[in-house]
């Protein structure tokens, strides 16, 4: 029987989206999040798979451009690199490629290097025909070409490195031309550039039209999003409802205690309902279209057109990366900032990151949507809200398009407060590399949203949701007393920005994770003591100022932890929670105090 030989560390390394982290996801069978765009990879990840009683640690790099980025391989030795090229950039890569031949650490050890060419099928599309087996001639080192897309081409990346760890590496001949090596080894048959690829980045990069149509993006992700998850919360709302029914009668044949039924049906029940149609769906949806957008290839052109703002505001581009991923995770959009080099911008990002609403804040602006465009909005129609579908048209869906907006205009003032009071400096270049147009592969993107974003954000919350809910409900049912108190004490500041006691106690206990705010409000407006503490008298003006300090209020858990990894410092970790939080309430007591004086609406 043979024994387990020695773990054999691999590094996977090359230019950015490339498709390094789909091939370590391959290898390594784990599910790292990949996207369209360069820079995806913020920091290095370790994965393994063994083959022949042999361990291989596989470390997946950030993309680089530079050889001056080589100084971190003597750092971390390793006995193996994968180097991933592209097919359509092959010369600019030859180039790296014989800068890391070149080091004198992988000389004079003489380590194992494979060269990997990427997207085979996207090569044959365009033209591209190279002559692998020259290109392993001239280098004298593996050369194969795959489709990180092709569970085949895994196993022959396997096969590659396990006779590589077995062959002797002489780097002597190094002297070759990446230029000349490029002219004798790629072959164009068709145009180098696609016609309809140029037509679509001149319409799309044009300053005016690229505008328009990224806010026809934005409008069409939010109508999208209304219309989708319309029709199946409706039609999960009435089975719920029909549900709940056969529940209480259930309950009340059992002779279970009243206190009992009511924490069931209007605490956990509820909660649930809340979470299964009003979040589960939207959330879906929502996070599905935006991983379409982000595997087609638009976020990096957004970015583009974002450039002169964030220019403007003295900060990196790339932030603009890092606010799109948290519109989907805050937590990850602040993890997604360590792709930024400078430290002074890094911190902008991770402190502006939490001006933009997650995904898990979209179904409560959905369900005050639904509320502002209610024939007769008050607090005692959300039992009603619950049982019909967001009224789906381009209001609805304009008023979301707008708030969305007003938080990247929010998060773009605060960077240009930061970059000239606190963080005062002058940003540094950067690389934007506009990744091709791809056509996303639906299937798997609707499998990928579904299995590594929206399972995982609805076992969270009902993680937090259910202890919560409960809490709250036995304080309110059995020391109603002391709920009444709390309600009252946190009225005044509530009301002096237009909300009141029970809205901001909902924004309290629903720091952990912020989508239990409407559980909260659903769960307390059940009890009698309701009556005395403000739950009547909603207003269309209550319902903007709840959806502003939806916006703009304090992370939640999860990001808090996060951005004190990210910094270490808990002064800035403090100054992430006030600065959203200030702003939030001073355009809540805004709103409030202009709408007092003029009456525009009901």
């Amino acid at each position: 029987m043979d024994k387990k030989r020695p773990d054999l560390s691999i590094a996977l390394i090359g230019s950015p989206n490339t498709g390094k982290t789909t091939i370590f996801n391959g290898l390594t069978g784990m599910r790292c999040h990949t996207g369209n765009w360069n820079g995806k990879t913020a920091a290095p990840t370790q994965g393994s798979f063994s083959m022949n009683h042999q361990t291989y640690l596989v470390t997946d790099l950030p993309g680089i451009y530079s050889p001056d980025s080589f100084s971190w391989i003597e750092k971390k030795p390793f006995h193996m690199f994968l180097m991933i090229l592209s097919p359509a950039c092959l010369e600019q890569n030859l180039c790296l490629l014989k800068k890391l031949l070149s080091l004198d650490y992988i000389k004079d050890n003489r380590l194992p290097v494979i060269l990997c060419i990427n997207f085979r099928d996207e090569a044959e599309k365009k033209g591209i025909e190279i002559d692998y087996q020259l290109l392993e001639d001239v280098l004298q080192i593996p050369v194969l070409s795959c489709c990180a897309l092709s569970p085949r081409s895994f196993g022959q990346i396997r096969r590659i490195i396990r006779d590589a760890n077995e062959r002797h590496f002489n780097y002597d001949c190094l002297d070759f031309c990446p230029k000349q090596l490029f002219k004798e080894t790629v072959r164009f048959t068709r145009p180098e550039h696609s016609p309809c690829q140029d037509i679509t980045d001149r319409i799309t990069l044009s300053p005016v039209p690229g505008v328009f149509l990224m806010f026809f993006l934005f409008l069409s992700l939010s109508w999208l999003t209304l219309t989708c998850a319309s029709l199946p919360g409706s039609l999960l709302s009435n089975r719920l409802i029909w549900l709940e029914t056969k529940l209480l009668a259930a309950m009340t044949a059992w002779n279970i205690p009243p206190w009992l039924i009511s924490m069931i049906a209007d605490g956990f029940y509820r909660s649930l309902s809340w979470l299964i149609f009003m979040m589960m769906v939207p959330l879906t949806v929502f996070l599905l279209l935006f991983t379409l957008l982000e595997d087609a290839g638009c976020l990096p052109r957004i970015a583009f057109h974002m450039d002169p703002a964030f220019r403007c505001c003295r900060c990196c581009t790339k932030q603009c990366m890092t606010t799109a991923m948290g519109f989907v995770c805050n937590a990850a959009g602040i993890s997604q900032s360590a792709s930024i080099d400078s430290p002074r911008e890094r911190l902008i990002a991770i402190l502006t990151n939490s001006f933009v609403p997650c995904s898990r804040q979209l179904p409560i602006l959905l369900f005050m949507i639904s509320l502002l465009f209610w024939s007769e909005p008050s607090i005692t129609s959300l039992q009603t809200a619950r049982t019909v579908p967001v009224f789906v048209s381009l209001v609805p869906a304009l008023t979301l398009t707008l708030l969305i907006l007003l938080s990247i205009t929010a998060s773009l003032f605060m960077s240009w407060l930061l970059s000239h009071t606190l963080l005062r400096g002058i940003p540094p270049s950067f690389v934007l590399e506009l990744p091709p147009l791809r056509r996303p592969i639906v299937h798997k993107t609707i499998l990928r949203s579904l299995r590594d974003l929206v399972l995982p954000a609805l076992l969270r919350t009902l993680a937090w949701m259910l202890p919560t809910v409960s809490a709250v409900w036995l304080t309110a049912y059995f020391f109603p007393g002391f709920f009444c108190s709390v309600i009252r004490f946190l009225d005044p500041p509530g009301r002096l920005m237009g909300l009141n006691g029970s809205i901001l106690f909902a924004f309290l206990m629903a720091f952990p994770t912020s989508e239990m705010v409407i559980p909260i409000i659903l769960t307390t407006e059940a009890f009698p003591v309701s009556s005395l503490i403000a739950f009547h008298g909603w207003t269309r003006i209550t319902i903007v100022c709840t959806m502003i300090f939806c916006l703009f209020h304090w992370p939640c858990l999860t990001t808090i932890l996060r951005i004190k990894k990210e910094t270490g410092s808990w002064k800035w970790t403090a100054v992430s929670i006030l600065l959203p939080t200030l702003l939030g309430a001073g355009l809540c007591m805004l709103f409030s105090g202009i709408s007092a004086v003029l009456p525009f609406l009901p």
